[in-house]
């Protein structure tokens, strides 16, 4: 019997929110997550994961990109850091990290304080931080962990407990919404990051972490999509598992029209498995790749939605991730 697991390396995009940004001039800092719709959450094992780490600079008047600043990033609670020089993009790769807060150090200008940032990063993503003359709020909702235990329907049994934790900062209100995949609106479980529980069917679920719990429209701060399957009557096994899921989201370089999203995934029990894309808003998808292979998506302005599905021919086959990137 083998139960089914969803991935320890998500496709979900990393969970940003600012809690401050502090200079002795006027420039202070503000961040923006790359994913405002569905992105997986962490994992149980969160602190124990590793993800790849983007950090970009932008003009917050015109998004035009903060080329050679330094950027020293660190993980709370350890000593070691890490320094890099932004690209001509604004980026700076600060390679395989563990997952958890950060301090991103900013120097704009030699010899004048640095902006001092911090963030939590749960999956691999571009932390994008705008830089200007607004004031940041220091109150700004901030996800310090969500994980989602999820469960399987013994034989005989019509439904599973699927348990989910988090805690949130600055936002007293917060808290877990979900629904059947397919279906428009959302039921309200739980406030104030008190541990969750859904007694689920089988089929599949969205969850979504709110600022407030009691407004579905209030900004996210997490998402996961979650399979609820049956115990295998034979024991063999043949659940779809998958090992590992990566999505590689991208910028638009000025005086070009798209970028490349790539895609790395491996699933087993599923030869069929393979990637599904579509414009947000858009009814129709399309397959891109089978089998476990590398997948790119060349992706001009918009907000796209990416299924990992169990027969990547059949739009209408089974979800077993999804997220959604915004290009620009």
């Amino acid at each position: 019997m083998l139960r089914h697991t969803m991935i320890t390396s998500l496709m979900a995009l990393a969970f940003i929110s600012s809690i401050s940004a502090c200079s002795s001039k006027s420039d202070k800092a503000q961040a923006m997550s790359t994913t405002p719709a569905p992105a997986p959450e962490p994992n149980p094992g969160a602190n124990s994961e590793t993800v790849m780490l983007d950090i970009q600079l932008l003009k917050q008047s015109d998004e035009s990109p903060l080329i050679n600043k330094s950027v020293k990033v660190k993980r709370n609670g350890e000593d070691a850091e890490i320094l890099r020089t932004t690209d001509a993009e604004g980026k700076a790769n600060f390679g395989t990290v563990k997952t958890g807060s950060y301090i991103a150090t900013i120097y704009l200008t030699e010899g004048e304080d640095p902006i001092v940032y911090n963030f939590s990063v749960f999956f691999a993503n571009i932390v994008k931080i705008r830089v200007g003359t607004e004031t940041t709020n220091p109150t700004d909702p901030v996800l310090v962990s969500a994980s989602i235990n999820e469960c399987t329907m013994a034989q005989g049994q019509t439904s599973c407990v699927v348990n989910i934790n988090w805690s949130v900062l600055n936002a007293p209100n917060a808290g877990i919404r979900y629904r059947m995949l397919g279906q428009t609106e959302t039921q309200r479980i739980c406030l104030s990051g008190s541990p969750c529980q859904i007694s689920a069917n089988e089929g599949t679920y969205e969850v979504f972490l709110h600022v407030d719990g009691n407004n579905a429209n209030s900004a996210l701060l997490a998402s996961k999509t979650v399979s609820i399957t049956k115990e295998s009557s034979t024991g063999g096994g043949s659940e779809p598992v998958v090992v590992s899921a990566q999505l590689i989201p991208c910028a638009i370089a000025q005086g070009q029209g798209s970028c490349v999203v790539n895609i790395n995934w491996n699933v087993l029990n599923a030869p069929n498995a393979g990637i599904r894309y579509r414009v947000v808003g858009q009814s129709q998808s399309y397959r891109i790749c089978l089998n476990g292979s590398p997948c790119q998506i060349p992706a001009g302005p918009g907000q796209y939605e990416v299924g990992l599905m169990e027969d990547a021919d059949n739009p209408n086959s089974r979800m077993l991730e999804s997220t959604r990137v915004d290009i620009h």
